[in-house]
């Protein structure tokens, strides 16, 4: 078995390229320019992860998803319905998202942009993020500041917000970000993009040095000045990689790391091909539903074992592609049965 130091740097690139998010894109989706307000927020930000959750509520795997969503609570989705408590916003009523942080290691203090369908609560999004807060201005625009802890929510609009912490959003406020860095395409999206990701992994070097001789051939990938994913739907599910490096010469070594990924994701894809079916078995005690879930996760599985073995990173001078092509006619649905596989926190009792 590898070590405990290996998985945890496996699954640090594993979940970064694979464990996406669980939402797609608006079904009349709109160009770039309406993202001027998030592509000024973002600035130099080490992570940035674009998510379109508009054609999923409006699509036609709208009511396929809200099914699986109450099947069992490892689906990402079964959490929606405690998002209405959280922000003021229903997941159903969100048209698009933007995650941002400024440092990969601050990923808990990560800002939210959020735009909507349409107009939301002000009131009603006030009182579930920052409870009893206060008007603060910063020159011609005004915040609202919580008072038991540092949260802060900025409403630019009627249907779009951006929540991060205090002294962040003071800091922004006051000079803007400015135009967006290194990972600026993160923001760009077409007509069936699903999302796009974006980090820049030299925050994880050292670590990945230090890790073992079974971390040694993952060196050259995490000295790429950036990683950036696009997810993108239609007539199958289509996941598309770009890696950026300081020289041709790095770029080159890269490509045995990435192949070398293939087999410990496959591995761990047989192993939940097997074991998951049974786990959902054993809790219809408690979940009901839950072997609903059982046919669309295997499949999903399946579809992406199958995807791995056409997988082929290419190099154009600094640049490594490398692509996913998961055949599937429920694209949407499959994205959210692979992004359910990722580790994650458990829920607190």
């Amino acid at each position: 078995m590898p070590s405990q130091s290996f998985q945890r740097l496996y699954w640090v690139f594993v979940v970064a390229l694979v464990g996406l998010c669980d939402q797609a894109s608006s079904a009349d989706d709109k160009p770039a320019a309406t993202l001027s307000d998030p592509v000024t927020w973002i600035g130099n930000s080490q992570f940035v992860l674009r998510c379109e959750l508009g054609r999923v509520w409006k699509g036609p795997e709208a009511a396929q998803l809200k099914k699986l969503s109450e099947t069992h609570p490892m689906v990402l989705l079964s959490d929606a319905a405690d998002l209405d408590k959280a922000i003021g916003i229903r997941l159903a009523d969100i048209d698009r998202v933007v995650i941002f942080a400024d440092e990969l290691a601050k990923l808990d203090e990560s800002s939210i942009f959020i735009e909507t369908r349409a107009p939301f609560d002000r009131d009603k999004v006030i009182d579930a993020i920052v409870p009893n807060g206060k008007e603060v201005k910063v020159k011609d625009r005004a915040y609202i500041a919580g008072e038991r802890d540092k949260k802060a929510v900025y409403l630019q609009t009627n249907r779009s917000l951006v929540i991060r912490n205090r002294t962040a959003m003071e800091s922004l406020l006051n000079g803007m970000a400015g135009e967006p860095g290194a990972l600026k395409e993160a923001l760009s999206a077409g007509p069936n993009t699903l999302l796009t990701l974006g980090f820049q992994p030299g925050t994880f070097l050292p670590a990945v040095r230090m890790a073992g001789k079974q971390s040694e051939i993952f060196v050259p990938l995490f000295q790429a000045r950036t990683w950036q994913a696009t997810v993108d739907g239609g007539d199958e599910l289509s996941l598309s990689f770009r890696f950026t490096f300081p020289d041709e010469a790095t770029a080159k070594e890269a490509i045995p790391s990435l192949k070398a990924l293939v087999a410990p994701l496959d591995g761990y894809l047989e192993l939940a091909e097997t074991e998951l079916p049974k786990a959902l078995k054993r809790d219809v005690g408690k979940y009901p539903s839950a072997l609903d879930l059982q046919k669309p996760l295997v499949e999903s599985i399946q579809a992406l074992r199958a995807s791995l073995k056409e997988f082929r990173p290419e190099q154009n001078g600094r640049v490594v592609h490398a692509k996913l092509r998961v055949k599937t006619q429920t694209p949407a649905t499959t994205l959210v049965m692979i992004a359910s596989l990722m580790p994650r926190a458990s829920k607190a009792p």
